[in-house]
């Protein structure tokens, strides 16, 4: 049974406020303006820090070209997991550890990262 992306966003609030920091994913209106200086043509690697429930994710898919590399870091395990269902041709991590780790498969591309987008980067 699939569980509602407000209500997965909401459990893993209430598991670790201080890791999640909101009750509710980003909305559309949101996930747009955080991407919206974006050259999407331009883009050959993109990586999203703390990917929840996907809002910035459905804008990168419908805009990037299908030859981008996508890597997704998202730490809640079921989170992660329902990203894997929906962007199983995305490459996903629980850490973006592993972007600096040498023997890690992400590592290979973090030379052609274009992009790195996180919420929380946003609002710091």
């Amino acid at each position: 049974m699939k569980i509602p992306n407000f209500l997965l966003f909401l459990l893993a609030f209430l598991k670790n406020p201080k890791r999640v920091g909101s009750i509710f994913p980003s909305s559309a209106f949101l996930a747009r303006k955080i991407v919206q200086s974006v050259y999407w043509n331009d883009v050959r690697a993109i990586a999203e820090l703390g990917a929840g429930t996907g809002a910035i994710t459905r804008i990168m898919e419908a805009n990037l070209p299908s030859s981008a590399v996508v890597l997704l870091f998202e730490r809640d395990r079921r989170m992660r997991k329902a990203l894997k269902k929906e962007y199983p041709h995305f490459k996903l991590a629980s850490n973006a550890s592993s972007l600096v780790i040498t023997s890690s498969p992400a590592r290979r591309h973090v030379g052609l990262i274009s992009v790195l987008t996180s919420y929380e980067a946003t609002t710091g």
